[in-house]
């Protein structure tokens, strides 16, 4: 397959810079390296003065500094004790119940309420994420004393978690049970909150903070590191026990521990050090030099991505450039950038929850998290030019002292080995054609039955879509979306779950006027000996030609989910091996629940109706075999952000009878609009 390769030609120190061969273009870009802090201080200091000549910076400064007071007058983050004060929290910041808690509840509420204690460990972690570094900045930017000594009292607070982690949080289905010692070890607590203080004393000026506060800090730094050698060595955790070294699970507790041994220096604890730095060199190794991450655009923003700079920076102050050095954090921004397609929609494999149209202006603070960790000149235009908001947070913050000739288009295609899917645009602007093709890795996680699947968007108006992911407490998730029933594949026979093997991609061209590519996805099928599919597409047109050879004789069938809710007139002539479907335009409205769920303020206000249009389309399809055409209603969570469970209209091919072998070719055209 064609890969993206770093260039051997960039070996000087861009720490976290990207060197690029892109397919069939030789365009080298670098992403500038992350602002030392006492930059980063100067920035801040001197932002305010920096935007006077540009009003929407200027008021966008000003929100982000009344978000900073609003943070300070708020209540500590707390952590609860019992299920009962995380259901009646009153004012407290204490986090939520995780929805599972009432399904483990049913057979065991002991078990159910130490699952939502050591599960609300992660929301609470989160919260001092986001408030101390942007309490932090706003010291900076402003002298006022008061957020330092808010900062103060919610590390005096946070020093009191022992652990950052409690036990619990494997407790997810009525089946777990915690080991005979009562600790399931550490997790994504641990490392987002070892990430928190991190930040925070490297934003803050040497000195600021009292120096019993910064012991306090200290003494966790090494209280968690111990743990998390401790916990690694003993092969607590499954992603231990599995060597998944590129699950955000193993990621975030590595990468905290990497933030605490090198703030703590390389010598206080070497054999702790040596073992973050081991652990997260796996995972750059294991996730290759292509940038791109096997489980989807959702985890590795949220979780995996943001550790690693992190900690690739910290560690280099000490003079340990392995992890920053590795091509895989070079180029992984291009990856994210090309995420976004026409019309607002993502691209949205693996369970990315956030991946639905309509989601993606609430990517802002990711986004903007990730161009303050790499100051990226593609992701940063991205987050100015598609997203069209910025996060009212630290990272906002940064983004706002990025000059506007300092951003860079990304391009508009390109392939990748480890997220393996071919990705294809017409342009940037947002009634731009966009097209993706699923394989799958050897290693991917968070994946679902979706090798060989395609999106279609024409016009920036979707016309082939999958289900998306639904919430992982959602009964339907693995039937109607996880499986072979939520996506553009092949079904054989009544197997809806089909092995999880590599499917490996060959791009044939792809160019400005569009792409061909080739799948080869059945290895996972127990009774298919090949299948391959051929996809070819232009702006307006897309053909998929299927070749299966089956083991012994089966009933096969083709699902085409549709960005429609309209009924297809489908005919079939004469011929019983060719069927024809229309889909006729429209336009859908929806209602947008309150959005309750924001941690994060952000510049950009959700409407309390949107308007979407859906396309026309006409499909034609050839077999070599008799067929049938005929059409069902699905669900997805892929039209609009939080509207689950939605129906769409599939069109659903499949053979007549049970066949040896079948090719299929499905076209459907779009026309052109304005």
């Amino acid at each position: 397959m064609n890969k993206i390769l770093s260039s051997p030609v960039v070996r000087h120190r861009l720490r976290l810079g990207i060197a690029w061969l892109f397919l069939a273009s030789p365009v080298i870009v670098h992403a500038a390296e992350p602002q030392a802090p006492e930059a980063f201080r100067a920035a801040l200091k001197a932002l305010p003065e920096t935007v006077k000549t540009d009003p929407e910076r200027a008021e966008q400064l000003d929100a982000i500094l009344r978000e900073a007071q609003r943070v300070r007058d708020l209540p500590l983050v707390e952590r609860a004790q019992s299920l009962k004060e995380l259901e009646n929290p009153g004012d407290r910041r204490i986090g939520k119940v995780d929805k599972r808690t009432y399904v483990v509840a049913k057979t065991d509420p002991k078990k159910a309420e130490t699952f939502a204690i050591g599960s609300s460990d992660l929301d609470v972690t989160r919260y001092i994420e986001h408030d101390l570094p942007l309490l932090a900045a706003a010291y900076v930017m402003t002298g006022d004393k008061s957020y330092l000594e808010r900062i103060v009292a919610q590390l005096r607070e946070t020093a009191t978690w022992n652990p950052l982690q409690r036990p619990g949080w494997t407790l997810y289905t009525a089946e777990h049970s915690l080991p005979p010692d009562g600790d399931d070890g550490v997790w994504l607590a641990t490392g987002r909150g070892l990430s928190a203080l991190w930040q925070t004393l490297d934003i803050l000026p040497p000195g600021a903070l009292p120096a019993e506060i910064t012991e306090q800090v200290r003494e966790q730094y090494r209280r968690e590191t111990a743990r998390i050698t401790r916990d690694w060595q003993a092969k607590k955790m499954w992603f231990v026990k599995n060597a998944a070294f590129t699950c955000n699970q193993w990621v975030a507790p590595a990468a905290g521990q990497a933030l605490a041994c090198a703030s703590l220096g390389r010598d206080a604890d070497p054999v702790s050090y040596d073992l973050a730095v081991k652990n997260l060199l796996h995972t750059v190794e294991n996730l290759g030099a292509d940038g791109s991450a096997s489980e989807g655009a959702g985890y590795t923003m949220d979780y995996t991505a943001p550790l690693l700079y992190m900690a690739a920076d910290a560690l280099s102050r000490r003079g340990d450039n392995r992890l920053a050095d590795h091509p895989f954090l070079r180029n992984l921004p291009r990856w994210i950038a090309m995420q976004y397609q026409p019309g607002q929609w993502i691209i949205n494999s693996s369970d990315n929850f956030g991946g639905a149209r309509g989601a993606i202006f609430s990517a802002a603070p990711q986004i903007a998290r990730l161009v303050r960790l790499t100051r990226d000149p593609e992701l940063a235009w991205v987050l100015r030019h598609v997203l069209h908001n910025i996060p009212y947070d630290v990272n906002g913050l940064v983004s706002l002292t990025i000059p506007e000739a300092a951003l860079r288009q990304p391009p508009l295609w390109g392939s990748f080995e480890h997220a393996t899917c071919a990705v294809w645009r017409s342009g940037w602007d947002e009634n731009a054609s966009g097209v993706w093709v699923k394989g799958a890795f050897p290693n991917d996680g968070h994946d679902h039955n979706d090798r060989g699947h395609v999106n279609f968007i024409a016009d920036g108006r979707a016309v082939l879509i999958e289900a998306a992911t639904a919430g992982y407490d959602n009964p339907l998730k693995r039937e109607k979306y996880d499986s072979v029933v939520g996506h553009n594949v092949l079904q054989v026979g009544d197997d809806l779950y089909p092995a999880k093997v590599a499917a490996p991609i060959s791009v044939e061209r792809i160019d400005k006027n569009g792409g061909a590519v080739t799948v080869n996805a059945g290895e996972g099928y127990p009774g298919v000996k090949q299948w391959k599919r051929r996809v070819t597409w232009t702006a307006h047109r897309m053909d998929v030609t299927d070749e299966v050879v089956l083991k012994k004789p089966e009933k096969v069938l083709f699902r085409w989910h549709l960005g429609s809710e309209q009924p297809l007139q489908i005919t079939s002539g004469d011929d019983p091996k060719s069927g024809a479907a229309k889909l006729a335009a429209a336009r859908l409205t929806f209602t947008n629940p309150p959005d309750d769920n924001k941690e994060v303020a952000l510049s950009w206000v959700r409407p309390a109706k949107e308007t979407m249009e859906t396309p026309e389309a006409v499909f034609a399809v050839q077999a070599d075999q008799p067929i049938q055409c005929d059409q069902e209603k699905n669900l997805d969570h892929a039209f609009r952000f939080r509207h689950k469970d939605h129906p769409h209209t599939t069109l659903v091919v499949r053979s007549a009878g049970p066949v040896e072998s079948i090719t299929v070719k499905t076209s459907v055209e779009v026309p052109s609009h304005p």
